[in-house]
């Protein structure tokens, strides 16, 4: 808990690798050491394509933050970290994809996250969302095929 607190991201991707589509998650580095009772996290970063330096200078200062202050006494008021447990949209045509929304941002069902472009067609098709919550990963512009994950939506724990 410590630990989140001085990195202090913007959301928590809680994993529960024996529920749902979490079980690709099985055997992950973080799922075995937290088995044997070793606390850890893991960063996630967006498309390298969306990285922007503001960000990177956020997930910087919480590395610093850890190791400056983890083994201190100090205590501060902390802000309240959001859990979320990740449900995933995917393609149900083939196309280019062209993303209408960011990491982050709040949905509703029936929200556009999207479009696909249809080849050979070129039809414009809008992605709408069948999952109320927070963005956490959106696929970026790219050719995708039926079956492709085009997002994640983070679904509150509380």
């Amino acid at each position: 808990e410590k630990l989140m607190q001085l990195l202090a991201p913007d959301i928590v991707w809680v994993i529960n690798e024996k529920k749902g589509e979490d079980r690709r998650f099985q055997g992950s580095l973080d799922g075995a050491l937290t088995e044997i009772g070793i606390p850890c996290v893991f960063l996630e970063m967006p498309n390298y394509s969306s990285i922007q330096s503001e960000f990177i200078n956020r997930i910087s200062q919480g590395l610093v933050n850890v190791f400056n202050n983890f083994n201190s006494t100090i205590t501060t008021p902390v802000k309240k970290i959001s859990e979320f447990s990740a449900r995933y949209l995917y393609a149900d045509m083939a196309g280019l994809f062209e993303p209408l929304v960011v990491p982050l941002q709040q949905v509703n069902v029936g929200d556009p996250i999207g479009e696909i472009c249809t080849l050979p067609q070129y039809e414009k098709i809008i992605v709408t969302t069948t999952i109320a919550g927070t963005v956490v990963t959106i696929k970026g512009r790219s050719v995708v095929r039926v079956g492709s994950k085009l997002a994640s939506i983070g679904v509150s724990l509380v």
